[in-house]
């Protein structure tokens, strides 16, 4: 019961509002750009460009090519190689 009761305020803690600064904290990209179109500015996606790019710029990852899923699991994976899931984390 007390381990249900944890996982219920942990999911209502991720779903809360987050401010920084006073200002609200986009939880995805789709958000970040509704923010944008608001505020009549470009802010998060300049700001998401400038991070993209920069991952980009140091070469952070290669492709590999399109991956294709055959019952759940990845059909052409290259050897040696295993997909990773990247998400962004929005902060101020």
């Amino acid at each position: 019961m007390l381990c249900r009761l944890d996982q219920s305020k942990l999911c209502q803690v991720r779903r809360m509002t987050k401010y920084n600064y006073r200002f609200e904290v986009p939880k995805a990209y789709m958000e970040a750009i509704g923010f944008d179109t608001l505020n009549g500015n470009h802010k998060w996606r300049d700001s998401t460009k400038k991070e993209l790019d920069s991952i980009d710029e140091y070469e952070t990852f290669s492709y590999k090519g399109k991956a294709i899923y055959n019952n759940g699991t990845m059909a052409n994976s290259p050897v040696g190689y295993k997909k990773i899931r990247v998400h962004l984390i929005f902060d101020i």
